[in-house]
């Protein structure tokens, strides 16, 4: 007597070996005033000295490598905002990575 095998589930497991994963080395980008494209508008902003001043307000995904922002400025992209204080920069490395420096 011969009875109908059901398959409930069945399990497949597989391995392949994947390239490890490696930046592309960025050309270094020439430091460069931001463009004015980027430039969203101006708005006040109080520090901790309390004082209030204007900050220039930028767009983060419109600003290429190289591209140098000086502070006071608010740099503004959809997951993070940026503040960059009078006296410090920020600069746009070649991987598009934002980095703040102190001016010397």
């Amino acid at each position: 007597a011969e009875k109908p095998v059901e398959i409930v589930s069945y399990r497949v497991r597989a391995r392949a070996p994947v390239p490890k994963y490696k930046p592309a080395d960025a050309a270094a980008a020439a430091e460069t005033p931001a463009p004015e494209k980027a430039r969203t508008g101006v708005r006040p902003v109080r520090f901790a000295a309390g004082t209030e001043t204007a900050a220039a307000v930028w767009a983060r995904r419109e600003l290429p490598p190289g591209a140098v922002v000086e502070g006071p400025a608010i740099i503004e992209q959809s997951d993070a905002t940026t503040v960059a204080p009078a006296g410090w920069r920020a600069r746009v490395d070649g991987r598009r990575n934002l980095a703040l420096e102190r001016n010397s």
